[in-house]
């Protein structure tokens, strides 16, 4: 193939800018001919990374369609994909290198508490019920203990800086 070959392959292998193009699971769009022209040129003389195999039109077309099939199965997963980018922007980029990485759904690992409940929470071993319950007894945050002490004894409002933080540090060795 000659260059001006390559090229025009090249070329009508990227992605008209159509209506929704930025949807498309296709990685590249087509910029200008000058542009092409420019990067082909400088990209034609480089090789790949992991195997050292020289930049070629079939390799492209093969890395292209490659990441079309990863972009396709992420967006069925309902992972971002991000728009195409221009055939000059990925050849500069030496993109040839990227090695595609398809995102598989994370799988849900649920565990259960002790009394047979999915768990939740950021602990992850106490179902919602339980998160609440120490002993039998409901667990109160610290914001919760001072907010009924505050409705319990409006004068704390009149505290300065000093007697606030040394009452909050009193409640807070309370709760232990």
């Amino acid at each position: 193939m000659t260059e001006d070959q390559e090229i025009t392959h090249l070329w009508s292998l990227a992605l008209t800018k159509t209506k929704n193009w930025q949807h498309s699971d296709f990685p590249v769009v087509r910029d200008s001919t000058a542009q092409l022209k420019r990067a082909w040129k400088s990209a034609k003389g480089k090789t790949r990374i992991t195997n050292g195999e020289a930049v070629t039109v079939t390799m492209i077309e093969l890395q292209w369609q490659a990441e079309a099939r990863a972009r396709q199965k992420d967006r069925q997963h309902k992972v971002f994909v991000p728009q195409p980018v221009g055939v000059s922007v990925w050849l500069n980029g030496e993109r040839w290198n990227n090695e595609i990485v398809s995102e598989e759904p994370k799988s849900q690992h649920i565990d259960y508490c002790k009394c047979g409940q999915p768990t939740h929470g950021p602990s992850f071993d106490k179902c919602a019920e339980c998160l609440g319950y120490k002993d039998g007894k409901l667990i109160t945050t610290l914001a919760d203990e001072l907010r009924d002490y505050y409705k319990r004894h409006p004068e704390i409002s009149k505290f300065n800086r000093e007697q606030s933080i040394s009452f909050i540090r009193q409640k807070m060795k309370q709760i232990g």
